[in-house]
């Protein structure tokens, strides 16, 4: 039994011996692997770091490159892009460790903003992590996003109603009474409130501060307005007929102007079709607009052809063989210059002096598909003036068009597809006048074009049919009345829907301050001529009743062809969230 026993204790003392070293083995093993564990967890979280210091290594030289670079051009821009796709290293002090940056440009069709993917890749001692961010470099022309707006004050006295977004650099003012002029007699008229469309009636001001109104009779409410309280809904609501949530802040040194005379130039530029900076420089030192004559000099030298003003001759002597002669040539050169207007163009033309296009001997100034969208221009060296005098026919205006001088545009039935940069420049004409003009964009396959109309000066923009009224701004009368055109004027502007009836489909901004006057409902002239009757202001009426009326078109400028982009002044730099790759 002592024997039986002491084998006992030897088994049981090795049973012990392998369970301790079982044991021991096992947290050996565990404490190596959360060792493991622990360098891999070290080198997974340096990896992300890494990845994303590499991504703001990136951001950061996209945005020292590109945010608020000046007077930047979409064909400049176009060409950075192309250059730009590459491979970016970050430099670590890390053993085992290395990452770069993959920059790529994923979306460029449209000139004016791209769009560009940035992966990251980092690797730590065999941890890989990936990483991803897009940036959004951006030229498109900020004002093309409102309905209406301005860089500096918009005031808008009575009751316009706006389908699309408005902008104010610095203050928008309110007042519940429309201004107006009868006779050389300025009046007012109490009248609602503005009202704004609730699905897109976005208001953009740099503070809530900015939205001011005044609620009164005063002919001078200056010193009136009170600033919008943040707390009052109902206040909001009845000043603008929007909640809340459509007030953005937008910081106003943010906004990317526009550069008249340098996108003048660039057309120009364009209309040569020999885009090099040889040419940009030569036709920038000649570049003056108080006389214009050296840089259409400068034109000319670069093969743009030109036209000039070509009268009929009168009826020569026919038994005069000399006469007969002269009077062949001068109608030779008279016809051609008649044909120029009344074929389809596929070359930049300058024309010296003044252009009527009057729908009678000019019918039509239209460039093919193909001429514009490479860059052909039409220039007029004076002023423009479209007036279409004959009321059975359209008249035609497919092309973009330079004016050195200025533009005056009349009449009805004037069908536009177009981009237009007047200078007004040696001009008699002290604005750009629109007035008791019909214009339609015209019909290209299943687009409709409009008119873009860009101007260093005053725009006058009356309507013709006053005291007309169109009731509501639905079904035929919409096609029927409204005007589809974008204005642009680097000056201020002043417009009215009080005696007329303005609807726009488009746009109007103005660089310096912008004024609306509008009424509501169907107003009439009194019989003997001593005044305006207005019907009702407060109550019934609703606000598809206003007679001025703006609905934004966010496609207009996508209508027109890349080659009517004008240069901002500046452009921006988006960056978005960043977003890890399994």
């Amino acid at each position: 039994m002592i024997r039986n026993e002491r084998g006992y204790a030897l088994l049981l003392v090795i049973f012990m011996i392998l369970l301790f070293t079982i044991l021991g083995t096992a947290i050996l093993g565990a404490s190596l692997g959360g060792a493991t564990r622990t360098e891999t967890r070290e080198n997974d979280v340096q990896s992300l770091h890494l990845a994303e210091k590499s991504l703001n290594q990136a951001v950061s030289y996209l945005i020292s490159e590109y945010d608020g670079r000046d007077d930047i051009s979409s064909e400049d821009l176009k060409k950075y892009m192309n250059e730009f796709e590459k491979s970016n290293t970050t430099n670590t002090k890390l053993d085992g460790a290395n990452a770069k940056t993959k920059i790529e440009v994923v979306s460029g069709n449209d000139p004016k903003s791209y769009k560009i993917k940035l992966t990251s890749e980092a690797i730590v001692n065999g941890v890989k992590r990936a990483m991803q961010q897009t940036v959004q470099i951006d030229s498109y022309p900020e004002f093309l996003d409102y309905a209406f707006g301005s860089e500096e004050d918009v005031i808008i006295n009575g009751a316009p109603y706006a389908i699309g977004k408005i902008y104010a650099g610095d203050e928008l003012k309110i007042y519940n009474q429309a201004f107006y002029d009868y006779k050389n007699v300025n009046l007012r008229q109490p009248t609602q409130f503005p009202k704004l469309n609730e699905d897109n009636g976005d208001v953009y001001v740099p503070s809530f501060n900015a939205i001011k109104y005044y609620e009164g009779s005063d002919l001078n409410p200056e010193n009136g307005y009170k600033s919008l309280l943040t707390n009052d809904q109902n206040e909001l609501k009845k000043i603008l007929g929007i909640n809340y949530d459509k007030i953005h802040i937008k910081d106003a040194s943010k906004f990317r102007s526009i550069n008249i005379d340098q996108s003048f130039i660039d057309k120009a530029v364009e209309a040569t079709g020999v885009v090099n900076e040889v040419v940009r420089g030569k036709l920038k030192m000649a570049f003056n607009d108080d006389n214009m004559t050296p840089f259409i000099n400068e034109l000319l030298n670069n093969g743009i052809k030109e036209v000039s003003i070509e009268h009929e001759p009168p009826l020569p002597n026919f038994e005069n063989s000399v006469e007969v002669d002269n009077y062949n040539k001068k109608k030779q050169k008279y016809d051609n210059y008649i044909n120029t207007f009344n074929s389809v163009l596929s070359e930049s033309i300058i024309h010296q002096g003044d252009l009527n296009l009057e729908g009678v001997l000019f019918k039509k100034l239209t460039y093919g598909e193909t001429a514009k969208k490479s860059g052909k221009w039409f220039i007029v060296n004076g002023d423009l003036t479209i007036n279409n005098t004959d009321s059975n026919s359209d008249l035609f205006i497919s092309a973009n068009i330079l004016v050195t001088g200025n533009v005056s545009i009349s009449g009805k039935k004037i069908k536009v597809d177009s981009t237009i940069f007047c200078l007004g420049a040696g001009s008699e004409k002290k604005e750009t006048i629109i007035q008791d003009a019909e214009i339609k964009g015209m019909k290209v396959g299943n687009d409709t074009k409009q008119l873009v109309l860009i101007s260093k000066k005053k725009i006058l923009l009356n309507r013709f049919d006053s005291f007309s009224y169109y009731k509501k701004y639905e079904g035929e009368n919409i096609d029927k009345n409204r005007l589809d055109a974008f204005f642009y004027t680097e000056d201020e502007a002043e417009l009215y829907g009080v005696g007329s009836t303005f609807w726009l489909n488009g746009g109007f901004f103005a660089k310096k301050n912008l004024t609306i006057n509008a009424v509501l409902g169907d107003v009439k002239e009194k019989l003997d001529a001593s005044g305006i009757d207005f019907p009702p202001q407060i109550g019934s009426l609703g606000s598809l009743d206003s007679r001025f009326i703006i609905e934004h078109n966010p496609h207009i400028f996508e209508e027109q062809y890349t080659t009517g982009l004008p240069r901002v002044q500046r452009i921006s730099v988006m960056v978005g969230r960043i977003e890890l790759i399994n």
